[in-house]
């Protein structure tokens, strides 16, 4: 029993530090290897549970649920202009085969919306609910995909009407090529298997190979698309590869799990389905996020070593770092240097990108800066919005310090007063000392 805790012990420790603090230089290329992608492993379940997945995908559940009718509407109509429709319909049946009874009555609800629609029956009110169904159902899954990624902003409204439509378009031209060139090729191979076993085995393989990558593509343009930030192709590539084998396997299971329970469906009849698709609905965003997670995780390993640190920092430590982020753009801007990006701020001063979001999220709240989007590639500079020139390290210290509430304990209280005029006080002496110098003349050698 000793020896059974003492190896736990190990294991524990390997986990929680050594892994970490140990660069293994003298270990081989595939021990490098397998160890970065247990920390990225272990990285994506911290991050699993501080940012509450399991919570968002329940919240990401229920507007699924709510939305997936004018969401079927939306598609069949952009859908029916390519004569494609149909095909849809029928790979989502061959791929979910267990909700076809679901699936048709959302079908038939969706073309009585569009039948109104073409009727001019509240055409108005019908285009209206639909667009606001689907708009918030894709909002809150880029809310869901940006709080992964620690991005506080959103899209603007013109960029989440392009994006948003572009992955309506997309996703579903994929799923009727695969189907399209799915049948073709199993067509021929039948032609030339001739009754052969070992060909026969070939083609289910190839069919199942080709389920995988299409699969791994869909996960893909997820994972690069509705974060509001730059995703590497590379964070991206790897966890669609690795979340599409753990999605296909549950869909496997799932449908083992479903008809095995005869005696659940012959209780509940058709209404049986209802649950379990509520259910299915929730795993697959617990499987889905668990993959941004991954992509994010896979993004920035390299920074995390220092970041499982940067929660205990002190408030001494992030002025700091805010005080120098700020020092950088003002700098930056009189030199009329390209604007720098978040990712590029971390970089240059080698701090985890947390710290850096953080900063510039209090600088912009005391109107220190601004974000500007560069629609290109989704990712924002940072621009000053005062006057750098004069601007001076109390003026960040106190803004700062004093932005939001200020008033919340009684002013009657004349400890809380003598408190105040003592910090006041601390405040000018610092201000009007010869070590308050302007951002501009701090000493720097990262630019």
């Amino acid at each position: 029993m000793s020896k059974i805790k003492l190896l736990i012990d190990k294991i524990l420790l390997f986990i929680r530090h050594d892994i970490w603090f140990n660069r293994f230089t003298s270990a081989s290329p595939f021990f490098k290897w397998l160890i970065k992608e247990i920390k990225v492993i272990l990285y994506t379940l911290t991050n699993y549970e501080r940012h509450n997945i399991a919570v968002r995908s329940s919240a990401l559940a229920f507007y699924t649920a709510l939305s997936i009718v004018p969401l079927a509407a939306m598609i069949s109509g952009i859908m029916s202009g390519f004569g494609i429709t149909q095909s849809i319909i029928e790979y989502i049946k061959l791929e979910i085969p267990q909700y076809t009874e679901i699936i048709d009555q959302v079908i038939e609800i969706s073309n009585s919306y569009i039948k109104n629609y073409q009727k001019g029956i509240f055409t108005g009110i019908v285009v209206v609910i639909v667009f606001w169904a689907v708009l918030k159902v894709f909002i809150n899954i880029e809310k869901a995909f940006n709080h992964v990624w620690e991005v506080r902003r959103g899209r603007s409204l013109s960029r989440k009407v392009s994006d948003y439509l572009m992955i309506l378009f997309t996703t579903p031209v994929i799923f009727v090529l695969y189907k399209s060139g799915r049948s073709e090729l199993t067509e021929v191979l039948y032609q030339l298997s001739n009754g052969s076993d070992f060909l026969y085995h070939l083609l289910n393989i190839a069919i199942a190979l080709g389920t995988y990558i299409v699969t791994a593509v869909i996960f893909m343009i997820i994972y690069g698309v509705f974060p509001n930030t730059k995703v590497k192709f590379s964070s991206a590539l790897h966890s669609s590869l690795f979340i599409s084998l753990i999605y296909l396997g549950f869909q496997e299971f799932y449908i083992y799990f479903q008809t095995s329970l005869s005696s659940y469906n012959v209780i509940y009849g058709s209404f049986a389905a209802i649950p379990l698709f509520l259910l299915w609905i929730h795993i697959t965003w617990q499987i889905v996020l668990f993959g941004s997670e991954l992509s994010f995780a896979y993004q920035n390993i390299k920074q995390y070593e220092f970041e499982r640190e940067s929660e205990k920092m002190s408030d001494f430590y992030r002025m700091k770092i805010t005080i120098m982020t700020m020092s950088l753009i003002a700098k930056n801007f009189i030199s009329n240097d390209k604007p720098f990006s978040p990712e590029e701020l971390s970089n240059k001063m080698n701090v985890p990108l947390a710290l850096i979001n953080e900063s510039l999220y209090k600088l912009e709240e005391s109107d220190f800066i601004i974000s500007i989007d560069k629609k290109e590639n989704r990712e924002y500079s940072i621009l000053p919005t005062k006057d750098v020139t004069n601007l001076k390290i109390m003026d960040i210290f106190k803004s700062v310090q004093h932005n939001g509430q200020n008033d919340f304990i009684e002013t009657e209280n004349r400890i809380a007063e003598n408190i105040n005029n003592i910090l006041i006080s601390f405040e000018n002496s610092v201000t009007d000392s010869p070590e308050n110098i302007k951002l501009l003349d701090l000493k720097c050698n990262i630019l």
